[in-house]
């Protein structure tokens, strides 16, 4: 009795391990699915950083415009007024 019942769950076991080629290309596509979204986030995650780049240099570069044309009009008001300003 207890002989035939390990052999029905071999049996059983058996079967659930047996290859199911619609299960094995469905697991397939849906690991390519899951690869795709990530390629498709990370390559977003890397365009919001480019446009955080471009800003924060156009920024620095809008800064350091500013920077000089006040020194320079600093310098200029201090021609006409006779005096020196160091940079």
């Amino acid at each position: 009795m207890q002989q035939q019942m390990q052999q029905m769950q071999q049996a059983q076991l058996a079967a659930q391990q047996k290859f199911n080629p619609e299960a094995e290309q469905m697991k397939s596509q849906l690991q390519m699915q899951q690869d795709q979204a990530k390629a498709m986030l990370d390559v977003q995650k890397m365009q919001e950083q480019a446009k955080i780049e471009t800003n924060n240099y156009a920024a620095k570069a809008i800064t350091d415009v500013s920077k000089d044309l006040i020194s320079d009009r600093g310098a200029g008001e201090a021609q006409q007024q006779g005096t020196r300003v160091p940079k």
